[in-house]
């Protein structure tokens, strides 16, 4: 904690006194202090209530300034003093830090300008300059009634006392004020991937009572986000699951609440036993070995799906191995195969050795798998090593060869040729 002392300047300037940057936390409901004279000052405690902190140094001549003032308006304006508002000031004495001596100079400073009756001190409190994001003394920060840090007045940015004491008194009466929610929306993708960027996104109105969104995963744990709403109440949130399952965003505002959920699938298939199976002309057997409920169908179905087949036996594939790059031309035995900027010349015999391309894409929101021989032994061939293998590149190239001679594919049969991450 000696570390912030050091970085406070001890010779006397005419403005605030500059501290360390650090950026401005959204929620500092985490925030305990030590109160002069005995006591914790937790600000969760005081959920309800608007807190104002002020930071001050006791070798600043714009606190000694600015607090005094403060004092004053405060003391003579009767809601400010009416209990609905809790202000404590931070006070640190750079000479002597985490000291007796500097607690000692800490309540000196604060009694020098009569503060209100409910006012707290808490003296050498160095770690609200990290918290908070103080780059000045004499810096303001109004935390609203559920906690949230909405409001941050800085020297550098008010000049003029009375005029930084009046900012800062309109924006803390602000927040106290009783606001109601006139117009509230939230919303998310229905599906989504892990390692996509999610956006959640909705309006409030006004925009000036804000927004808390919390995001909780499918293990429970919560993630607390205070978006910045702009002007005409618009708002997004920004998030990248690293978890399958359902998600929970929730926003609320005031009294008011609104929750979506995310189904986040995996990034790569899984299960897909599970799939709607489309299999295309002499390809049932290869269908089968999927999905005992695969079939023939003219319509694309709108869930995870597993396309079998060559373009002339499925047409649903051609679509998709223009996507991936795909493509092939059979002659008799000779056979070329295209995969993006690569060219394959191979040697294809019926019923005792044949090719085959497995592959998959994210596609509207969904997994698409092809499995696609130059014959229907490739197929077939790879109908079995989907079956079998875990899809953890994005596209294989197998080879099959009737190594038994019975005139069938098994998987012990089938070898992996090539594999691409991504494709």
């Amino acid at each position: 904690m000696l570390k912030y002392a050091a970085l406070i300047p001890i010779v006397l300037v005419a403005v605030a006194l500059p501290i360390i940057l650090q950026p401005l936390m959204l929620s500092a409901t985490d925030f305990e202090a030590d109160i002069y004279g005995g006591g914790t000052f937790r600000l969760s405690d005081f959920k309800g209530k608007v807190v104002v902190i002020v930071v001050a140094q006791t070798s600043c001549p714009h606190c000694k300034e600015f607090l005094p003032a403060l004092s004053k308006a405060w003391k003579s304006d009767s809601e400010l003093m009416s209990g609905k508002y809790v202000l404590a000031v931070v006070m640190l004495d750079p000479a002597h830090p985490l000291s007796a001596t500097g607690v000692s100079e800490d309540k000196k400073a604060f009694d020098s300008f009569s503060p209100p009756s409910g006012w707290i001190l808490l003296p050498e409190a160095w770690h609200s300059i990290e918290v908070f994001g103080i780059k000045y003394t004499a810096s303001v920060v109004i935390v609203d009634k559920r906690g949230n840090v909405v409001e941050k007045v800085e020297p550098q940015d008010h000049p003029k006392i009375d005029e930084m004491v009046s900012y800062t008194i309109m924006k803390v009466k602000e927040r106290g004020a009783e606001a109601k929610v006139l117009r509230f929306s939230f919303s998310a993708p229905r599906l989504a991937f892990i390692g996509d960027t999610v956006t959640l996104q909705g309006e409030v109105q006004p925009p000036s009572i804000g927004v808390n969104v919390t995001i909780i995963r499918p293990d429970g744990e919560e993630i607390n986000v205070r978006p910045r709403v702009i002007g005409n109440g618009q708002f997004s949130v920004d998030f990248t699951p690293d978890m399958e399952g359902t998600w929970v965003a929730r926003a609320s505002s005031l009294s008011e609440t609104r929750e979506v959920r995310i189904t986040v699938l995996p990034n790569k298939p899984r299960g897909i036993e599970s799939y709607d199976v489309v299999y295309g002309t002499h390809d049932e057997r290869a269908g089968k070995i999927i999905n005992q409920n695969a079939k023939s169908s003219k319509s694309l179905p709108n869930d995870n799906v597993v396309l079998l087949g060559g373009p002339k036996a499925n047409p649903f594939v051609l679509e998709f191995n223009s996507i991936a790059g795909v493509s092939m031309i059979l002659k008799g035995k000779s056979a070329k195969l295209f995969i993006g900027s690569k060219e394959y010349d191979l040697s294809v015999t019926f019923g005792k050795e044949d090719y085959a391309v497995v592959y998959w894409l994210r596609w509207e929101g969904r997994f698409v798998v092809v499995g696609e021989g130059l014959t229907r032994f490739g197929t077939l061939a790879a109908s079995l090593f989907m079956k079998n293998t875990q899809l953890e590149k994005q596209l294989y190239l197998i080879h099959w060869k009737d190594l038994n001679g019975d005139g069938d594919v098994s998987y012990d049969e089938i070898e992996v040729l090539m594999a691409l991450e991504k494709i």
